[in-house]
């Protein structure tokens, strides 16, 4: 399981769902690999796949956290808001995190009363304001401007989260939020860096 996220981090699709497989072999009942290969699938291109594997899940064991996560994720890059606003309060609420909460919290207020964009918006801004006080990280700051097409912000945050070794950087170069920066230097310079700490 760990080795097909590893080569995911590399795009090394088919390797990589090769290995899940065989993780899923050894271990069929496990939701664990289950969630990962829904996520693989993912930045493999296979989105319905991709999602439909993760609410089999969710059903099967509701109170699991991954797929609410995975989903979340997708259902934000995807534009798809109504479905992020569930999950987002759902993997929030399932880890007794405040912090998600109030992203969430913000996120309905928002999109209730303007929409997908002022959504991403009091996103954003609630994201930042965690961040300031060291509660949010800022990998998952720079995906959601880079969302919004904010690129310069989204790469001052990546360079934050690399400072900080913040979870996440391994899925940079594959994650589908990050798309309209692979033609700007500074990313492509950051995923070299990441890339050279991993063989130190």
């Amino acid at each position: 399981m760990w080795y097909a996220t590893y080569l995911t981090t590399q795009r090394r699709y088919t390797e990589s769902l090769a290995e899940i497989e065989r993780a899923q072999a050894l271990d069929p009942t496990s939701n664990s690999v289950v969630a990962d290969k829904g996520l693989l699938l993912y930045f493999a291109g296979r989105r319905d796949e991709a999602i439909a594997l993760l609410k089999q899940v969710e059903e099967t064991d509701p109170n699991f956290m991954s797929p609410h996560r995975e989903l979340k994720y997708i259902y934000l890059e995807m534009g798809d808001y109504p479905n992020y606003l569930v999950e987002a309060r759902r993997e929030a609420t399932s880890l007794r995190d405040a912090a998600g909460l109030a992203v969430a919290d913000a996120a309905d207020h928002a999109y209730a009363t303007g929409g997908g964009s002022a959504m991403l918006q009091a996103v954003r801004e609630q994201q930042k304001k965690l961040y300031d006080q060291d509660l949010f990280s800022p990998y998952y700051l720079a995906q959601t401007c880079a969302i919004m097409r904010n690129k310069r912000e989204a790469l001052q945050y990546l360079m934050a989260a690399y400072a900080k070794h913040a979870d996440g950087l391994l899925d940079m170069a594959n994650d589908p939020a990050f798309n309209s920066l692979h033609d700007e230097p500074e990313f492509r310079d950051l995923i070299s860096r990441v890339r050279a700490a991993q063989v130190e």
